[in-house]
């Protein structure tokens, strides 16, 4: 029976300040006082730059911008072992640091065919077409697309693989919701 009380061990948030303060807005809009005061003494904040590094379970991971107009980072996990693009397309700027890794985590809105239809691009996403060039581009070796949209969820797996296998060559995982996928 789950009691509503929040365990003695604390929740490490990490972002920018700018991401921060929302949180703790929201938090404050949403939950009532005691409950504000309860939750946030159990998270820890921790502000990150462009560059920073931190160790988080034993693994060194960087944050990077991924130059938007507002403040927003993806990350990279043991010198590119793994690359999360954060949840907008990879920026060109960003292609050299990123080469050779071996797991790029990367949103694909739509397939290419049905961009006028989800304006991918009108909410700063690409498509799987755009994703699996980054992937290429990068010489990946596996691309795990996400943030996809979701009124094809029994044929999105297949068709995104499909469309994907058009433009690149390591390996294609498109998750659907609790599905785990070992990165090795």
């Amino acid at each position: 029976m789950h009691t509503g009380k929040i365990k003695d061990h604390s929740l490490n948030i990490y972002g920018c300040e700018h991401v921060i303060d929302i949180i703790k807005q929201l938090c404050k809009l949403l939950l009532s006082a005691k409950r504000f005061e309860q939750v946030f003494d159990k998270f820890k904040f921790i502000s990150v730059k462009n560059g920073d590094v931190k160790t988080i379970q034993g693994m060194d991971v960087r944050f990077f911008d991924v130059i938007a107009k507002e403040p927003h980072f993806g990350f990279d996990i043991n010198n590119n072992f793994l690359v999360f693009a954060s949840d907008r397309p990879l920026h060109t700027d960003n292609y050299e640091k990123f080469k050779n890794c071996n797991w790029l985590l990367h949103e694909a809105y739509c397939i290419d065919g049905e961009k006028d239809t989800f304006k991918p691009h009108d909410k700063n996403h690409c498509t799987v077409k755009e994703a699996s060039i980054v992937a290429k581009t990068l010489n990946a070796k596996n691309l795990v697309m996400w943030h996809t949209e979701d009124s094809s969820l029994g044929t999105r797996k297949g068709r995104y693989t499909k469309e994907a296998k058009e433009h690149f060559d390591g390996n294609i995982f498109v998750p659907s919701d609790l599905d785990v996928i070992t990165v090795m």
